[in-house]
């Protein structure tokens, strides 16, 4: 077993390193390691089924999205995504959460996932240390006293139709209600 994942790790890994370079070439303004920071931790067998250049591409707009953010609130989007390079697969419903660190999100969000029988290919769950000037992002694990952790849910489904990701949307923003609730009782 341990063989097997040590394989999947280096199929993985050359993935993430190009996919790294593939962002640098493309935007200088995205730190050099976020894609380590958002892929680096998924499940290795799941990355390598991507190609860089669309790893590289998801991850641009992941960090797009959570650059600007009201602290205090979730940010939900779930979108299906074209994607050009990766050979067994043409498209992917990209769910992506950014919302003030707390106990209990991903299982949340992972349980109304599962309860629609949606198919999961990905699972990523960086928790960042940002710095915000207001709503907009002024740095990723910055070392600033004003550093925050936020949660990043980056969740890849098996593509899904446009009504059903706008109903997910919504169960979503009801489920991470909840979660905050739980969280404050629970402290």
């Amino acid at each position: 077993m341990a063989v097997s994942a040590n394989r999947e790790e280096s199929a993985a890994r050359p993935i993430i390193e190009k996919a790294g370079a593939s962002l640098a070439r493309s935007r200088a303004d995205i730190p050099a390691s976020f894609i380590e920071q958002l892929y680096g931790r998924a499940v290795p067998e799941d990355v390598a089924r991507y190609a860089p250049d669309d790893l590289a591409t998801l991850a641009t707009r992941a960090y797009d999205f959570m650059a600007e953010r009201k602290p205090g609130t979730p940010k939900i989007r779930c979108e299906t995504i074209k994607l050009a390079n990766s050979a067994d697969r043409n498209s992917v419903t990209v769910v992506e959460i950014v919302n003030d660190d707390m106990p209990f999100l991903v299982d949340s969000v992972m349980g109304e996932i599962t309860e629609r029988r949606l198919d999961v290919c990905l699972v990523a769950h960086p928790l960042l240390g940002v710095l915000r000037s207001g709503s907009k992002l002024a740095g990723i694990d910055a070392s600033d006293a004003a550093v925050t952790r936020e949660s990043f849910i980056h969740i890849h489904l098996s593509p899904i139709a446009d009504n059903a990701s706008a109903v997910l949307v919504h169960a979503l923003a009801i489920v991470l209600g909840e979660v905050q609730v739980a969280a404050l009782e629970w402290r």
